[in-house]
């Protein structure tokens, strides 16, 4: 956007300056006409008429540079102030990429490390049940025995 911008600005400060040449060769060539003109009339009012007529053009003329120049001078302080928005905008916009990359490693990180938790809680809830199953089993084998010693116990003391 800056540098369309500042083509634009470049066009029309080209454009205003060929003007500008036109305008003083058209100014210059309207001197000369009324010059002749007023000096074929009467040389007296012709020279005094002129330098007046001069001067108030010359006048306008510089006004309407002065005025010209404030507008350039305004366009491109707006555009300076643009121009390093724009840049500190982008440092900003750099920054928060920067720390989205950095928070969306975190999360998959994060996201595999709950993944392998998740299989870790698996495997050890399979291994409990297992090992529960097994001492089950155990359990009811040494009752089972227990009671087979304790009949014999009994049987022998009896």
């Amino acid at each position: 956007k800056v540098k369309l911008m500042q083509e634009q600005i470049d066009k029309l400060q080209m454009a205003i300056d060929k003007k500008a040449k036109q305008c003083d060769k058209h100014m210059t060539h309207l001197a000369e006409l009324e010059s002749e003109r007023l000096t074929l009339l009467n040389r007296a009012n012709s020279m005094r008429s002129g330098t007046a007529d001069m001067k108030a053009k010359y006048a306008a003329i510089q006004n309407k540079l002065n005025e010209k120049d404030r507008l350039y001078k305004e366009q491109r302080s707006v555009t300076d102030k643009l121009t390093t928005e724009l840049k500190q905008l982008k440092c900003k916009n750099a920054s928060l990429e920067a720390r989205c990359a950095s928070q969306d490693e975190s999360m998959s990180t994060l996201k595999h490390q709950l993944e392998a938790a998740k299989i870790s809680e698996k495997d050890f809830r399979d291994s409990s049940r297992s090992l529960s199953a097994t001492h089950q089993t155990t359990i009811q084998k040494l009752e089972a025995r227990i009671k087979t010693l304790t009949l014999r116990t009994d049987r022998q003391t009896a």
